[in-house]
């Protein structure tokens, strides 16, 4: 599962054990037990193992029909699915959420013309329970008329 370089942070695995980051950052299981615990460091537990939430995934939001939204990203590596939340609004407010498994989603039902903004975020089901990763960077894309 891991593997012993990484070129950039994009190809992280969606959820790390203390041993992987350990093995990618080159420092002890001690080391990395301990920067797990310190404060600031996006990390959970669950059980016994210290897991941490990587970095979103890539993504594209694009318009090319009449009323429809498409996003397309990669694929986060260990990610059970993923949610995208767009906006009419930069705040995000008034937001709405959908759920994907698939690496395309297409969004419809939207006001011609208008400018949205979108986030996508991983997440990973791990014995029933459900871990997010960090949302993306909002993106803004104007919809067809």
């Amino acid at each position: 599962m891991i593997h012993s370089t990484y070129i950039s942070y994009d190809e992280l695995p969606l959820m790390l054990s203390v041993a992987e980051v350990a093995a990618v950052l080159g420092i002890s299981r001690a080391g990395a037990y301990e920067l797990a615990r310190s404060s600031g460091f996006p990390a959970l537990k669950n059980g016994s193992r210290i897991v941490r939430l990587t970095a979103p995934v890539q993504y594209k939001p694009s318009s090319k029909a009449s009323g429809k939204l498409t996003v397309r990203w990669k694929k986060a590596a260990g990610a059970s699915g993923y949610q995208i939340q767009y906006a009419a609004s930069r705040s995000m407010r008034g937001s709405r959420t959908v759920s994907a498994s698939a690496l395309t989603r297409t969004l419809s039902g939207l006001k011609k013309g208008s400018t949205y903004y979108v986030r996508i975020r991983a997440y990973k089901k791990v014995s029933g329970k459900t871990y997010y990763g960090a949302w993306s960077s909002v993106k803004n894309v104007k919809v067809r008329k």
